[in-house]
């Protein structure tokens, strides 16, 4: 009921404003003002009927034209463009109202809100204009316009958006798209391209692809298929139209109209022969003018910065879906340059690192970023890195390791490795000086800010990597992107080492399949045989970095002093020589390995629980190998891993550990498996049977029982029968705990992993051991008995 009131008071209030127009001569100028905004502000709302030709007549009698009467009349020209046979009758007022539309877009003193309503108003009626102001007249008033403001880079900035709809609209619509009038649309888009370059380079590229794009999907739907494809042909000679004597800006402004229409068509579903064949002249005529422009580019190097942006942004939206034919005629080299020049230093995007290395807790560093990642440019990273991989895979294909193009993908990779270490140590170096615990609750709030936008950056840089480098290691067939570039696989290992950190917080790269078969593929390249020399280069040089100085008399281990970040980095190249380690050299694992992981292995207060597990996972690695350095390593590793239980480690991961380590060693020196078996045992004798040791007693004596597996094929099987037997018969031993080892026993005994030649043995053994114990606990149980029958002795004197 009261939304029923307020329709009807807002009813009356529009009729009264409508009628107060009317009778303007009659009203004070603040009155005819209130009316006339009363009726804007419902001027969507109002149906073609109340654009009376007296209301028309009055507004154009009105001495103040503000910007309601535009917008009045904006409208009412957008409802006679659906209506065609309402426009006979609005003449001779609408001819009035598109002249002074068009007089208020060429006056400078107009403000900005009525040049806006008044050029949406003069374009409205393009493709439907009455005789008494054809397409003709709309479209040379819209060319005067945008030609005068080519003189006015502030009306082209603050008009901007609503030019590029009007030039779509005018385009898509207008009658004139014909072999005969066309000069009239060429005027205008000559007009409108000269205006692109006075846009910002974010957004100048995405509003002139989309404005043709628009035109390209109207044009190319019409119903009746002779005249979309007579539309398409001539649209398309119209883009093509590009004068040598341009300056490179206008050039590639031309160039990002083009892309337009190749971008629409490629998403153009149920083409004709006609259109398909005009497609695929016009995509190799937008490869030849993007390679040709990118020389011309780099032959004025000032103009560089100003243009990678846009060329990014074009290839982004057209290399990925361009058929490989098309693409292998471009300039790869020139191409691939600028790309990976605009990735890497654009201000759009990353600016050369600087976006990590001038970060500090402020809201505008935060407002910084996230202008940044709302960025069109940004927002278009993963289509732009698909671009480069489109273009790093064309280029290799045919070509070797001599060929100039991939000594430049080779030059791309080693800036992509040179920025991901600057990223790494300046976002250590910002962790470092910004604790949170030190900041007060507003610096919190901002670090919240921070974060979510830094590691969104850090998300899509470390996605943009990994297109890249998949095209190297996985798209090109039979490996031999990484075969050509020589140094590829190195760089890949690097880059993902350096950006460790990020994975680590995004999950480690899980259910990221492609980060995953790159890096397979790279580590795997390593591995073939005549690529080992590249692998113990690239893991020596690493563990250098955390190699103890051997020229200071500071003795502190650089572990010790490693911040999350580069512990993060180290934990990669832990993890990644646990799956090469056949083929690492001795003298690498000697001098460059273990001196850096030995202090990991001695925490008892693990730092970074992946790192600490990672390099047990190496020592063991060492062993699994048959590494000449393990008997040397047994020494150490074996007595450190018995003392690293029960903390850091559990019972799992000793059990585990040493039994690896034994079973490596039996395959290389029974001897020294026996000598490490010993240091457990020494550590069971050294525990006393109390309420104190026994749950430790019992625990280590479960690893040893362990080792009866793989000492099963040696020497010492009967010995350490004879060690195991003796701690289960021993009287202090409770009968619980017994029992216990003597489960675990049989399950061992008589589970896989005991040799076939001494199971018979072992189960012979075990059923004695049986008879033995439960000889053992019957005389328990009679002296228990005995003692609790026998009465104390009397007392007497001597």
């Amino acid at each position: 009921m009261a939304e029923n009131q307020d329709l009807k008071t807002l009813a009356k209030s529009l009729s009264d404003s409508y009628s107060g127009i009317l009778q303007y001569s009659t009203l004070k100028p603040d009155e005819i003002r209130q009316h006339v905004e009363q009726l804007s502000k419902y001027s969507d709302h109002l149906p073609l009927s109340w654009f009376t030709p007296q209301l028309i007549e009055a507004l154009l009698a009105l001495e103040d034209r503000n910007q309601y009467v535009y917008n009045l009349w904006t409208v009412w020209v957008r409802r006679l463009s659906g209506a065609p046979e309402a426009l006979a009758s609005a003449e001779p007022q609408l001819t009035r109202v598109l002249e002074a539309m068009q007089q208020a877009l060429v006056e400078l003193e107009t403000p900005l809100d009525i040049r806006k309503e008044a050029w949406i108003g003069l374009v409205a009626l393009c493709g439907t204009a009455p005789p008494q102001f054809t397409d003709t007249q709309i479209i040379q008033a819209m060319t005067r316009v945008l030609e005068q403001y080519a003189d006015h880079p502030d009306l082209v900035q603050s008009m901007g958006e609503t030019l590029d709809a009007g030039v779509a609209h005018c385009l898509a619509n207008t009658t004139l798209l014909n072999v005969f009038e066309v000069d009239h649309c060429e005027r205008l888009l000559t007009a409108y391209v000269k205006l692109i370059p006075y846009r910002r380079p974010d957004s100048s590229a995405p509003a002139a692809m989309a404005a043709m794009q628009h035109v390209v999907d109207i044009r190319v739907q019409q119903k009746l298929q002779t005249k979309a494809n007579a539309d398409m042909e001539t649209l398309v000679a119209l883009v093509e139209n590009m004068e040598e004597k341009e300056s490179v800006e206008i050039k590639l402004a031309r160039l990002t109209i083009l892309a337009g229409v190749v971008r629409m068509l490629q998403f153009t579903k149920d083409k004709s022969k006609k259109v398909k064949a005009l497609e695929e002249n016009l995509d190799r005529k937008f490869v030849e003018r993007f390679s040709q422009l990118v020389t011309e580019v780099y032959n004025q190097p000032n103009s560089v910065i100003i243009s990678q942006d846009v060329f990014a942004y074009i290839a982004g939206q057209c290399f990925p879906n361009l058929s490989t034919e098309v693409i292998k005629k471009m300039d790869h080299q020139n191409v691939l340059r600028m790309l990976i020049s605009c990735l890497l230093t654009s201000d759009q995007i990353w600016q050369n690192g600087e976006i990590i290395q001038n970060l500090n807790v402020s809201q505008k560093s935060a407002d910084h970023l996230k202008k940044i990642t709302e960025g069109a440019i940004h927002k278009d990273i993963g289509r732009i890195s698909r671009a480069i991989g489109t273009v790093i895979l064309t280029g290799l294909e045919e070509d070797d390791s001599e060929s100039s193009m991939a000594k430049m993908v080779q030059s791309s990779l080693d800036r992509l490795v040179g920025f991901s270490y600057n990223i790494l140590v300046d976002w250590d170096r910002f962790i470092t000086n910004n604790p949170k615990s030190s900041m007060d609750t507003e610096s919190k709030k901002i670090m919240s800010e921070l974060d979510t936008a830094i590691w969104l950056i850090f998300k899509t840089m470390l996605f943009s990597f990994t297109a890249i480098l998949k095209a190297i290691a996985v798209d090109i067939p039979d490996g031999k992107g990484l075969v050509n570039v020589q140094y590829a696989a190195q760089d890949i290992i690097s880059i993902f080492a350096n950006f460790h950190f990020i994975t680590d917080h995004l999950g480690s790269g899980s259910g990221f399949k492609a980060y995953q078969d790159t890096i397979t593929n790279a580590v795997a390249y390593l591995m073939h045989d005549d690529n080992t020399c590249q692998l113990n280069n690239l893991i020596s040089t690493a563990y250098h970095e955390y190699a103890p100085s051997k020229f200071t008399t500071d003795r502190t281990h650089p572990i010790s002093v490693l911040s999350p970040v580069q512990l993060s980095r180290l934990t990669y190249f832990t993890n990644l020589i646990e799956q090469v380690m056949s083929q690492l050299e001795d003298k690498v694992l000697e001098n460059d390995i273990l001196p850096v992981i030995y202090p990991v292995l001695k925490w008892k207060n693990p730092e970074n629980k992946e790192l600490y597990e990672s390099v047990h996972s190496a020592a063991l690695a060492v062993f699994s190998a048959q590494k000449e350095v393990s008997r040397e390593l047994t020494g150490v590793y074996a007595p450190l891993l018995i003392e690293s239980f029960p903390q850091p480690m559990t019972l799992q991961q000793l059990r585990f550990a040493y039994t690896t380590m034994i079973q490596s060693l039996c395959m290389m020196d029974d001897a020294l498996s026996w000598l490490a078996t010993n240091y457990l045992l020494d550590k069971i004798h050294s525990l006393s049977i109390n309420e104190k040791d026994i749950v430790l007693h019992s625990q280590y004596t479960a690893a040893l029982i362990d080792l009866l597996k793989p000492l099963s094929l040696g020497p010492f099987f009967g010995q350490l029968l004879n060690e195991v037997e003796t701690l289960v018969l021993q009287r202090s031993m409770t009968a619980g705990t017994r029992n216990a080892t003597l489960k675990i026993i049989f399950e061992t005994v008589s589970g896989s992993g005991i040799s076939d030649m001494r199971r018979v043995e072992a189960v012979g053994w075990f059923l004695e051991l049986k008879r033995k114990v439960k000889i053992l606990e019957e005389k328990q149980k009679q002296q228990e008995k005995k003692s609790t029958l026998t009465p104390p002795l009397p007392l007497t004197k001597d």
